[in-house]
C-alpha cells in the first residue's frame, strides 16, 4: 500500500475574479484523484514581480495562497494534474512574468529534491518570494527545508516585497466545507416555508438533505443541522439535537446563545420566502456567524452553495440588521397594502399601481435618495395638505402612518438639498 506524501502547493492569480479563481482551484484539487486537501492558508495580495524581483507596475496585483495536501501521486503525476487544472480553468500559454488566470506551483514534495527539465522541487524561486513563504508559514510555522532551515527565518528579509492579508483562511476553507456538505449532507428541522424552500434548493444544488424534519428531531444521521423554526423555539429545537454536530439557525435577529452547547452557526438569507413563488436565493446576501472558525465555514459554505454572498453580522448588530431587512421587505408590503386601500376607493387596482411601485423601487436601488420625486420633493405644501384631508375623510385610520411618512420624507428631501 502506497504511503501518502505530504506536499505543498502555491497558488496565484491576477486576472478576473481572483478569489473565485483560487476557490475554483481548491475545489478542483479536492476532486483530483489520490489528492487529499489537508488545509488552505489565508489569502494575500501582492504586487506583481518581474525578473530580479522588480515590481511590474503595469500588471494587476496578485492574490496568493498555499495548500497542504497528502497524495499518493508521484511528483510528476501531481504536476501533470495541476497543469490539467490550470488548462481547464482557462490558463493558456504565457511568458514567465505575464498575468495569468491561475498558477499552481508544486513547491515542496516530502523531502524529495527533483531537478528535471519539467520540474524543480523545492521550487526554484520559492525562497526569494514572500508571497510563497508567508502562506506556507501560516500552514506550518515549523516548516523547514534541508539545507535552508526554517522558512520563518527567511521572511523578515523579504517583506519589503509587500504581502498584505486579503482574506482569512476560513474564506477558502469554506470551499472544503462545501465539499464535506455535499458528501455528508444536511438535516433541516422545521417544515415551514423557509425550511421547505431551503431543503429544495440544497437538493437542487446537489446536497444530500434529510428533511425537512419535524420539531424535536434529533437528526442523528447528520453532521450539520439547520434549524428553520421560530426564534422562540430555537433553544428547544437545539436541545433535542444529538451532540457532536454543527447546529445552526436561520434567524436574522437571534444570537448564537440559544444553540449552546453545540458548535453553532447562523445563516440568515436576506430574501423573502413566500408560498406563492420559489425563493430567489441566488444573488442575494446572507448574514452569517459562527462560534468557531469551522462553524463559520459551515455557514459560509451553505450560503455559497445556495448562490448567496455571506456577510458577517456581529451579535450586537443583529437586531438593527434585522430591522433594516424588515423595513426593506415586510413594511414595503404594508405600504403597498395601504396604497392599494386608498386606490381601491377610487377604482384603481393593485395591478395599476404595480408599474409605479416597481419603477420607484428600481430607482431607489439605482439612485438612493435622489430617486425621491413628488409633491414633498417639490415643496408643494398645498398638495400634501389636500392629500391629508382626503385620507382623513375616507380612511382616517391611515393618518398616523401618513403623517409619519410625510415627516420622514420631508427630512429626506431636506437632507439631499431639495427645495
Amino acid at each position: 500500500m502506497t504511503t501518502p506524501t505530504r506536499a505543498y502547493l502555491s497558488l496565484g492569480t491576477n486576472l478576473g475574479d481572483r478569489l473565485t479563481h483560487l476557490a475554483g482551484a481548491v475545489r478542483a484539487l479536492m476532486d483530483a484523484p489520490d489528492v487529499d486537501v489537508i488545509d488552505v492558508s489565508p489569502v494575500y495580495e501582492t504586487a506583481p514581480l518581474g525578473s530580479e524581483g522588480v515590481v511590474v507596475a503595469t500588471e494587476p496585483a496578485y492574490l496568493n495562497c498555499a495548500i497542504v495536501i497528502d497524495t499518493k501521486l508521484s511528483a510528476p503525476a501531481l504536476r501533470a494534474e495541476t497543469l490539467r487544472i490550470e488548462h481547464a480553468m482557462g490558463r493558456g500559454a504565457h511568458g514567465r512574468w505575464e498575468s495569468r488566470v491561475i498558477d499552481i506551483d508544486l513547491v515542496l514534495f516530502g523531502d524529495e529534491r527533483i531537478a528535471t527539465a519539467e520540474l524543480t522541487v523545492p521550487h526554484a524561486s520559492m525562497f526569494e518570494r514572500a508571497f510563497v513563504l508567508r502562506p506556507l508559514v501560516d500552514l506550518d510555522a515549523d516548516l523547514s527545508v534541508a539545507g535552508v532551515g526554517r522558512l520563518t527565518k527567511l521572511l523578515p528579509n523579504l517583506m519589503w516585497q509587500g504581502c498584505d492579508l486579503y482574506a482569512p483562511a476560513d474564506t477558502l476553507r469554506a470551499v472544503r466545507t462545501s465539499a464535506d456538505l455535499l458528501a455528508h449532507g444536511v438535516a433541516i428541522v422545521g417544515r415551514g416555508q423557509l425550511g421547505t424552500a431551503l431543503a429544495e434548493e440544497l437538493r437542487t444544488a446537489g446536497v444530500m438533505v434529510t428533511g425537512p424534519l419535524g420539531r424535536g428531531a434529533t437528526a442523528d444521521a447528520a453532521s450539520v443541522v439547520l434549524l428553520c423554526v421560530p426564534d422562540r423555539e430555537i433553544a428547544t429545537a437545539a436541545a433535542a439535537v444529538a451532540p457532536g454536530r454543527f447546529v445552526g439557525h436561520c434567524s436574522g435577529v437571534a444570537t448564537l446563545e440559544p444553540l449552546a452547547p453545540h458548535e453553532a452557526f447562523s445563516m440568515h438569507p436576506l430574501m423573502t420566502v413566500v408560498r406563492a413563488r420559489a425563493p430567489q436565493f441566488r444573488g442575494a446576501s446572507c448574514a452569517v456567524a459562527g462560534s468557531t472558525p469551522p462553524a463559520r465555514a459551515v455557514a459560509d459554505a451553505l450560503g455559497r452553495i445556495l448562490g448567496m454572498r455571506p456577510v458577517e453580522i456581529a451579535d450586537s448588530d443583529r437586531a438593527l440588521y434585522h430591522a433594516a431587512a424588515t423595513m426593506a421587505s415586510n413594511y414595503v408590503v404594508t405600504l403597498g397594502c395601504a396604497a392599494e386601500l386608498l386606490a381601491g376607493r377610487v377604482g384603481v387596482s393593485r395591478e395599476m399601481l404595480a408599474p409605479l411601485a416597481r419603477a420607484s423601487l428600481e430607482n431607489w436601488i439605482a439612485h438612493g435618495p435622489e430617486a425621491l420625486t413628488g409633491p414633498i420633493a417639490r415643496g408643494d405644501v398645498d398638495t400634501v395638505e389636500r392629500q391629508r384631508a382626503a385620507i382623513n375623510a375616507r380612511e382616517p385610520n391611515l393618518l398616523v402612518l401618513w403623517d409619519a411618512l410625510v415627516r420622514h420624507t420631508a427630512q429626506l428631501a431636506a437632507g439631499r438639498g431639495t427645495t
